[in-house]
């Protein structure tokens, strides 16, 4: 790793989470936010998907999960974001509902604080998943612990298949390792982690890429939202929809289009990861792997997390980053670090230009598109989204 230069400028974004910190709110490593407010518990299949869902949990398109009706080609769409029910698969679960958590713990603690990790992997073959189950309130999380959670993934024939099933630490932490080929060839996959006791979900993104993948890399914060301000904002109001840069989506759908993967890096920590995914799918982003941090991290501290990160895309995983954009000083760092060429990494706002890079002057990604995005060349390794099927 290089060496890192010493703090030049603390964020606001940041520094007001580590005053929110101070003040008593501050979390354990935990899952995602809410989208509900502080008195409003969504409902669990619908609000870790940002999809509909008919009335019994199965969705809205489509064949209803384990309901036996014929299968068809192994390319059959998922119904869109759509958490399977336990009560309509075969949920591989011991007992029934919660082990051990009490009666009104989702009334004391309204915000889902669940956390799918999304998996990036070179493997057709074992893959491990794991991820967090927790509720909360603001920044803090209290966990689900000794509860089962149950894993699907969409057959691409019309049902959801069973993968096993795992126990929640005293943490919360859940984990599935599968060492055997589960099906998951190269493309973009959705796995739901399933809480019995309820039947609330999380997403996990499983993102089975081959070496020399050419990918789109991305900050989320004042990159793709107009400012930090807009997270902030969310965390004091859950209800808060943050303001996109105009032209944000269709930048992202345009490199999507010429066959480049995107990668959503953010200096979030992993209990913004609900909120976060859920608004990058209902402002019509597309899916990519979204990769947050352990802890709060600004200014240094995000650019070695944003440094390594992106070594291991790179160097462990053999991905091509072709285009970088960021706003923040530690995005310029940490995109210098790894050797991406300031000739195809654009800055917007206020760091614009900095460290050589190219500026994004308008508050707009509207004159990029047209300049630069437009006329470029479309990705040598195009990959599509391979549907879930079992071998």
């Amino acid at each position: 790793m290089p060496s890192i230069s010493p703090c030049r400028r603390a964020t606001a974004l940041f520094g007001a989470l580590s005053l929110l910190a101070a003040l008593g709110l501050g979390g354990c490593r935990g899952g995602g936010g809410s989208l509900g407010g502080d008195d409003a518990t969504p409902a669990p299949t619908d609000a870790h998907t940002g999809g509909g869902t008919d009335a019994d949990g199965t969705g809205d398109a489509g064949a209803d999960p384990g309901d036996g009706g014929a299968p068809a080609a192994c390319d059959q769409a998922q119904p869109a974001f759509t958490c399977p029910s336990p009560d309509g698969v075969d949920f591989p679960l011991e007992g029934s509902g919660f082990q051990g958590t009490p009666a009104d713990f989702a009334s004391s603690h309204p915000e889902f604080k669940y956390r799918g990790d999304d998996l990036l992997t070179n493997e057709v073959g074992a893959v491990a998943l794991a991820g967090r189950m927790a509720r909360g309130r603001g920044l803090a999380t209290s966990a689900y612990a000794s509860e089962w959670v149950g894993f699907f993934t969409w057959d691409g024939a019309g049902h959801f298949d069973t993968l096993g099933r795992s126990q929640t630490d005293a943490d919360g932490n859940f984990s599935l390792s599968l060492a055997t080929n589960p099906g998951f060839g190269a493309g973009n996959h959705d796995v739901f982690a399933v809480l019995k006791g309820d039947g609330s979900c999380e997403r996990l993104g499983v993102f089975s890429w081959p070496r020399g993948t050419e990918v789109i890399l991305t900050d989320i914060d004042g990159t793709l939202t107009l400012s930090d301000g807009e997270l902030l904002r969310q965390i004091s109001d859950p209800s808060y929809d943050p303001q996109a840069f105009p032209d944000a989506n269709t930048l992202m759908k345009t490199w999507r289009g010429k066959g480049y993967q995107i990668v959503y890096l953010t200096a979030r920590p992993h209990d913004f990861r609900i909120p976060t995914d859920l608004w990058l799918r209902q402002h019509n982003f597309p899916v990519g792997p979204i990769i947050t941090a352990d802890s709060l991290v600004f200014n240094e501290s995000a650019r070695t997390y944003k440094s390594a990160a992106i070594g291991h895309l790179q160097n462990d995983l053999g991905y091509s980053v072709v285009v970088a954009y960021g706003n923040a000083l530690s995005d310029v760092d940490a995109y210098a670090d790894n050797g991406l060429p300031v000739e195809r990494t654009f800055i917007i706002a206020e760091n614009a230009g900095a460290g050589g890079t190219q500026p994004v002057t308008d508050a707009s990604w509207s004159a990029h598109l047209s300049t630069f995005v437009a006329s470029f060349r479309d990705a040598s390794t195009p990959l599509g989204d391979a549907p879930f099927c079992q071998p």
